[in-house]
């Protein structure tokens, strides 16, 4: 699979990070811009970058990955979003 990499600020370090090619072209149609174009990549990396300010931790590990998470977060349907955390807790209830 290929990636996207976007530059990004951590804190007040400069860091690069990856975003499925999939999860960056979802991105770019939810902030109105074709995927894969020169708009839609700054629309994107200025979203993740508001993102990683939002959350203020400069020291955060795993950054691509967290990032991946938050996107699919906003791109996922509410439905299919509520009926993941439906299952998930009951997962956990039952470990408990």
């Amino acid at each position: 699979m290929r990636n996207f990499r976007y530059h990004v600020r951590l804190g007040e370090r400069r860091t690069t990070v990856s975003l499925d090619i999939m999860l960056s072209a979802y991105l770019a149609l939810q902030l109105g811009h074709a995927p894969e174009s020169a708009p839609a990549h700054e629309a994107v990396r200025a979203w993740l970058q508001q993102r990683l300010d939002l959350d203020n931790d400069p020291y955060r590990y795993g950054v691509s990955h967290w990032l991946a998470h938050q996107v699919m977060e906003v791109i996922v349907d509410k439905t299919l979003s509520s009926a993941y955390d439906q299952w998930f807790l009951q997962q956990w209830e039952q470990k408990r």
